[in-house]
């Protein structure tokens, strides 16, 4: 558990977007409008020892 308390995760915040209602496909099916999530960052960032991690 060292390893944990030495290097802290850095924040990586959610992107939440809205699709909206569309067609779809070769013979147009409708998609009903949905929401989705995904991280900002594409990998996990770790801040080096001591550096300062919470909010600003």
């Amino acid at each position: 558990n060292e390893i944990y308390s030495q290097f802290k995760r850095l924040p990586n915040p959610d992107l939440i977007m809205y699709v909206f209602p569309h067609l779809a496909g070769s013979d147009p099916a409708p998609v009903p409008g949905y929401t989705t999530v995904f991280p900002l960052y594409q990998r996990v960032q770790y801040a080096m020892p001591g550096e300062r991690v919470e909010d600003y």
